[in-house]
Protein backbone atom coordinates (compact mmCIF):
# COMPACT_ATOMS: atom_id res chain seq x y z
CA UNK A 1 0.00 0.00 0.00
CA UNK A 2 2.87 2.64 0.89
CA UNK A 3 4.50 2.01 -2.62
CA UNK A 4 1.53 2.27 -4.01
CA UNK A 5 0.99 5.31 -2.33
CA UNK A 6 4.34 6.58 -3.38
CA UNK A 7 3.90 5.98 -6.98
CA UNK A 8 1.12 7.61 -7.10
CA UNK A 9 2.58 11.01 -4.97
CA UNK A 10 5.42 10.55 -7.55
CA UNK A 11 3.31 10.56 -10.75
CA UNK A 12 1.67 13.89 -9.28
CA UNK A 13 5.12 15.46 -8.30
CA UNK A 14 5.98 14.40 -12.21
CA UNK A 15 2.85 15.80 -13.55
CA UNK A 16 3.25 18.87 -11.54
CA UNK A 17 6.79 19.78 -12.97
CA UNK A 18 5.53 19.17 -16.61
CA UNK A 19 2.94 21.61 -16.13
CA UNK A 20 5.31 24.27 -14.57
CA UNK A 21 7.70 23.51 -17.41
CA UNK A 22 4.93 23.27 -20.30
CA UNK A 23 6.11 24.91 -23.68
CA UNK A 24 5.13 28.45 -23.80
CA UNK A 25 5.38 29.29 -27.47
CA UNK A 26 2.35 29.22 -29.79
CA UNK A 27 4.83 27.15 -32.53
CA UNK A 28 5.16 24.01 -29.87
CA UNK A 29 8.98 25.24 -29.95
CA UNK A 30 8.88 22.91 -26.46
CA UNK A 31 10.80 25.58 -24.49
CA UNK A 32 10.33 25.56 -20.74
CA UNK A 33 10.05 28.45 -18.52
CA UNK A 34 13.37 27.74 -16.82
CA UNK A 35 15.35 27.29 -20.59
CA UNK A 36 13.06 30.54 -21.12
CA UNK A 37 14.69 32.37 -17.94
CA UNK A 38 18.11 31.16 -18.47
CA UNK A 39 17.84 32.41 -22.07
CA UNK A 40 16.53 35.57 -21.10
CA UNK A 41 19.15 35.71 -17.99
CA UNK A 42 22.36 35.48 -21.18
CA UNK A 43 20.44 38.56 -22.99
CA UNK A 44 20.22 41.12 -19.69
CA UNK A 45 23.99 39.77 -19.18
CA UNK A 46 24.23 40.91 -22.93
CA UNK A 47 22.37 44.02 -22.55
CA UNK A 48 24.36 45.42 -19.67
CA UNK A 49 27.93 44.93 -22.18
CA UNK A 50 26.23 46.77 -25.20
CA UNK A 51 24.82 49.45 -23.15
CA UNK A 52 28.44 50.28 -21.25
CA UNK A 53 29.12 54.36 -21.52
CA UNK A 54 25.98 54.64 -24.01
CA UNK A 55 24.34 58.02 -23.88
CA UNK A 56 20.69 58.80 -25.15
CA UNK A 57 18.75 61.93 -25.33
CA UNK A 58 15.39 61.42 -23.10
CA UNK A 59 12.27 63.04 -23.52
CA UNK A 60 9.89 63.37 -20.62
CA UNK A 61 6.54 64.34 -20.89
CA UNK A 62 4.38 64.57 -17.31
CA UNK A 63 1.51 65.76 -16.42
CA UNK A 64 0.23 66.19 -12.37
CA UNK A 65 -3.50 65.72 -11.94
CA UNK A 66 -5.19 66.59 -8.51
CA UNK A 67 -9.47 66.51 -8.25
CA UNK A 68 -10.40 69.99 -7.09
CA UNK A 69 -14.31 69.49 -6.38
CA UNK A 70 -15.85 68.70 -9.25
CA UNK A 71 -12.61 69.60 -11.74
CA UNK A 72 -9.18 68.96 -12.63
CA UNK A 73 -6.15 71.23 -11.71
CA UNK A 74 -3.70 70.15 -14.48
CA UNK A 75 0.18 70.66 -13.81
CA UNK A 76 2.73 69.98 -17.32
CA UNK A 77 5.96 69.51 -17.59
CA UNK A 78 8.17 68.73 -20.53
CA UNK A 79 11.82 67.98 -19.69
CA UNK A 80 15.23 67.02 -22.49
CA UNK A 81 17.56 65.13 -20.26
CA UNK A 82 20.93 63.27 -21.14
CA UNK A 83 21.18 59.67 -19.57
CA UNK A 84 24.16 57.16 -19.97
CA UNK A 85 24.64 53.33 -18.38
CA UNK A 86 27.54 52.80 -16.88
CA UNK A 87 29.10 49.19 -15.22
CA UNK A 88 29.13 49.36 -11.63
CA UNK A 89 32.25 48.10 -9.78
CA UNK A 90 32.86 44.19 -9.20
CA UNK A 91 30.90 44.21 -6.28
CA UNK A 92 27.91 45.82 -7.18
CA UNK A 93 27.62 43.41 -10.03
CA UNK A 94 28.33 40.29 -7.79
CA UNK A 95 25.41 42.12 -5.97
CA UNK A 96 23.24 41.71 -9.18
CA UNK A 97 23.49 45.16 -10.20
CA UNK A 98 25.64 45.09 -13.45
CA UNK A 99 25.24 48.71 -14.63
CA UNK A 100 23.82 52.23 -13.08
CA UNK A 101 21.96 54.73 -15.27
CA UNK A 102 22.40 58.63 -14.54
CA UNK A 103 20.51 61.12 -15.84
CA UNK A 104 20.80 65.16 -16.04
CA UNK A 105 18.58 67.46 -17.19
CA UNK A 106 19.27 69.66 -19.95
CA UNK A 107 15.93 71.49 -20.37
CA UNK A 108 13.10 72.28 -18.85
CA UNK A 109 9.70 73.41 -20.60
CA UNK A 110 11.95 74.39 -23.44
CA UNK A 111 14.42 76.65 -21.78
CA UNK A 112 17.80 75.13 -21.88
CA UNK A 113 20.01 74.75 -18.17
CA UNK A 114 23.11 76.47 -18.85
CA UNK A 115 26.41 73.73 -18.84
CA UNK A 116 24.54 70.77 -18.61
CA UNK A 117 24.22 69.63 -22.63
CA UNK A 118 27.47 66.70 -22.26
CA UNK A 119 27.97 67.01 -18.74
CA UNK A 120 27.63 63.28 -18.14
CA UNK A 121 29.83 62.43 -21.08
CA UNK A 122 32.44 65.01 -19.61
CA UNK A 123 31.99 63.42 -16.14
CA UNK A 124 32.53 59.75 -17.23
CA UNK A 125 35.14 60.19 -19.54
CA UNK A 126 37.46 59.36 -16.27
CA UNK A 127 35.98 57.01 -14.58
CA UNK A 128 36.50 57.53 -10.61
CA UNK A 129 34.72 57.12 -7.13
CA UNK A 130 34.32 60.95 -7.52
CA UNK A 131 32.13 60.52 -10.48
CA UNK A 132 30.08 57.61 -9.34
CA UNK A 133 28.97 60.51 -6.07
CA UNK A 134 28.73 63.02 -8.51
CA UNK A 135 26.65 60.69 -10.98
CA UNK A 136 24.63 60.32 -7.71
CA UNK A 137 24.34 64.07 -7.30
CA UNK A 138 22.98 64.64 -10.37
CA UNK A 139 20.15 61.91 -10.41
CA UNK A 140 19.18 63.57 -7.01
CA UNK A 141 18.96 66.83 -8.97
CA UNK A 142 16.94 65.88 -11.85
CA UNK A 143 14.59 64.22 -9.51
CA UNK A 144 13.67 67.79 -8.11
CA UNK A 145 12.60 68.68 -11.46
CA UNK A 146 9.47 66.19 -12.14
CA UNK A 147 6.29 67.22 -10.73
CA UNK A 148 3.41 65.81 -8.10
CA UNK A 149 4.23 65.07 -4.55
CA UNK A 150 6.56 61.87 -4.74
CA UNK A 151 9.63 61.61 -5.21
CA UNK A 152 11.03 59.72 -8.56
CA UNK A 153 14.37 58.54 -8.81
CA UNK A 154 13.80 54.69 -10.02
CA UNK A 155 11.95 56.30 -13.03
CA UNK A 156 14.47 54.72 -14.97
CA UNK A 157 13.67 52.60 -18.39
CA UNK A 158 16.53 49.36 -17.71
CA UNK A 159 15.16 48.71 -13.98
CA UNK A 160 12.90 46.02 -14.57
CA UNK A 161 15.85 43.93 -16.03
CA UNK A 162 17.72 43.50 -13.27
CA UNK A 163 15.03 41.01 -11.99
CA UNK A 164 16.19 39.14 -14.86
CA UNK A 165 20.00 38.88 -14.01
CA UNK A 166 20.90 34.95 -13.13
CA UNK A 167 21.85 35.61 -10.03
CA UNK A 168 18.37 37.64 -8.82
CA UNK A 169 16.03 34.99 -10.70
CA UNK A 170 15.63 32.92 -7.37
CA UNK A 171 14.42 36.28 -5.77
CA UNK A 172 11.39 36.41 -7.59
CA UNK A 173 8.68 33.91 -8.34
CA UNK A 174 8.36 33.43 -11.76
CA UNK A 175 5.22 31.58 -13.81
CA UNK A 176 4.19 31.83 -17.98
CA UNK A 177 1.32 34.17 -18.53
CA UNK A 178 -0.37 34.05 -21.88
CA UNK A 179 1.35 32.05 -24.75
CA UNK A 180 0.76 34.77 -26.94
CA UNK A 181 -0.37 38.03 -25.54
CA UNK A 182 -3.45 40.10 -27.42
CA UNK A 183 -1.60 41.61 -30.35
CA UNK A 184 1.86 40.05 -30.08
CA UNK A 185 3.80 38.26 -32.43
CA UNK A 186 3.80 34.70 -32.20
CA UNK A 187 7.67 34.22 -31.56
CA UNK A 188 6.71 36.27 -28.29
CA UNK A 189 5.85 34.98 -24.26
CA UNK A 190 4.42 36.69 -21.98
CA UNK A 191 6.24 35.56 -17.98
CA UNK A 192 4.42 36.91 -15.00
CA UNK A 193 6.72 37.68 -11.51
CA UNK A 194 6.35 38.42 -8.29
CA UNK A 195 8.97 39.54 -5.71
CA UNK A 196 9.46 36.90 -2.80
CA UNK A 197 12.71 37.89 -1.09
CA UNK A 198 13.23 40.70 1.77
CA UNK A 199 15.07 42.86 1.56
CA UNK A 200 13.55 43.64 -1.89
CA UNK A 201 15.83 45.11 -4.68
CA UNK A 202 13.60 48.27 -4.48
CA UNK A 203 13.66 50.23 -1.60
CA UNK A 204 11.94 53.51 -0.45
CA UNK A 205 14.44 56.45 0.85
CA UNK A 206 13.23 55.61 4.33
CA UNK A 207 14.89 51.95 3.54
CA UNK A 208 11.37 50.24 3.32
CA UNK A 209 10.23 47.25 1.00
CA UNK A 210 9.15 47.75 -2.14
CA UNK A 211 8.20 44.79 -3.52
CA UNK A 212 7.59 44.44 -7.19
CA UNK A 213 5.62 42.86 -9.81
CA UNK A 214 4.60 42.47 -13.14
CA UNK A 215 4.85 40.93 -16.51
CA UNK A 216 7.54 40.79 -19.20
CA UNK A 217 7.40 39.95 -23.02
CA UNK A 218 9.86 37.99 -24.05
CA UNK A 219 11.29 36.40 -27.35
CA UNK A 220 11.17 32.66 -27.33
CA UNK A 221 14.53 31.97 -29.55
CA UNK A 222 16.34 34.75 -28.07
CA UNK A 223 15.43 35.51 -24.69
CA UNK A 224 15.49 38.97 -26.19
CA UNK A 225 13.33 41.06 -23.16
CA UNK A 226 10.79 43.22 -26.00
CA UNK A 227 8.26 44.89 -22.85
CA UNK A 228 8.60 45.00 -19.26
CA UNK A 229 5.74 46.79 -16.93
CA UNK A 230 6.93 47.07 -13.32
CA UNK A 231 3.96 47.49 -10.75
CA UNK A 232 5.08 48.72 -6.94
CA UNK A 233 3.28 50.22 -4.17
CA UNK A 234 4.95 53.78 -3.07
CA UNK A 235 5.17 56.02 -0.80
CA UNK A 236 1.53 57.97 0.73
CA UNK A 237 -0.40 55.46 -0.66
CA UNK A 238 0.32 55.65 -4.27
CA UNK A 239 0.57 52.85 -6.80
CA UNK A 240 3.27 53.07 -9.53
CA UNK A 241 3.00 51.17 -13.03
CA UNK A 242 5.63 51.41 -15.41
CA UNK A 243 5.80 50.05 -18.84
CA UNK A 244 8.78 49.68 -21.13
CA UNK A 245 9.30 49.14 -24.78
CA UNK A 246 12.60 48.00 -26.14
CA UNK A 247 13.56 48.08 -30.15
CA UNK A 248 16.64 47.78 -32.26
CA UNK A 249 18.93 50.80 -32.46
CA UNK A 250 20.43 50.38 -36.06
CA UNK A 251 23.41 52.86 -35.68
CA UNK A 252 24.95 51.23 -32.78
CA UNK A 253 23.40 47.37 -33.92
CA UNK A 254 22.38 47.52 -29.77
CA UNK A 255 18.61 46.94 -28.20
CA UNK A 256 17.76 50.19 -26.31
CA UNK A 257 14.59 51.22 -24.56
CA UNK A 258 12.64 53.38 -27.07
CA UNK A 259 9.61 54.60 -24.85
CA UNK A 260 8.39 54.20 -21.08
CA UNK A 261 5.41 55.51 -19.67
CA UNK A 262 4.46 55.78 -16.10
CA UNK A 263 0.82 55.68 -14.55
CA UNK A 264 1.17 56.33 -10.66
CA UNK A 265 -2.15 56.36 -8.78
CA UNK A 266 -3.03 57.81 -5.11
CA UNK A 267 -6.00 56.47 -3.08
CA UNK A 268 -6.96 60.11 -3.02
CA UNK A 269 -7.97 62.07 -6.50
CA UNK A 270 -4.29 62.57 -7.66
CA UNK A 271 -2.46 60.81 -10.37
CA UNK A 272 0.83 61.39 -12.78
CA UNK A 273 1.15 60.28 -16.29
CA UNK A 274 4.91 60.59 -18.18
CA UNK A 275 5.91 58.90 -21.18
CA UNK A 276 10.07 59.29 -22.38
CA UNK A 277 10.45 58.36 -25.40
CA UNK A 278 14.58 57.79 -26.33
CA UNK A 279 16.60 58.73 -29.31
CA UNK A 280 20.31 59.44 -30.40
CA UNK A 281 21.87 56.69 -29.18
CA UNK A 282 25.91 57.26 -29.22
CA UNK A 283 28.78 55.71 -27.33
CA UNK A 284 31.86 57.34 -25.66
CA UNK A 285 34.87 55.52 -25.49
CA UNK A 286 36.40 54.85 -21.96
CA UNK A 287 38.09 51.82 -20.84
CA UNK A 288 37.34 52.71 -16.99
CA UNK A 289 35.13 51.22 -14.69
CA UNK A 290 33.36 52.40 -11.95
CA UNK A 291 34.94 51.73 -8.67
CA UNK A 292 33.15 52.37 -4.92
CA UNK A 293 35.01 52.46 -2.12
Amino acid sequence: MNRKLHAVRSSIAVLLVGLALAPLDARGQGVSLKELLRRAGTWVERFADDSTFVVADERYDQEYGVRTGASWQLQRRNLLSEIVWVKTSDDESRRGYPWIQFRDVVEVDGKELPEHRGRLERLFKEVSASSYARGRALIEESARFNIGPIVREINIPSVALFFLVPRNQPRFRFRAGSPQPSGAPEHLVEVIYEERDRPTMIRSLRHEDRPAAGTMLIEVTTGRVMKTDLRIKTERHWTTDTEVTYGHDDRLDIWVPTVMREHHRSSEDEYILATATYSNFRRFETSARIIIR
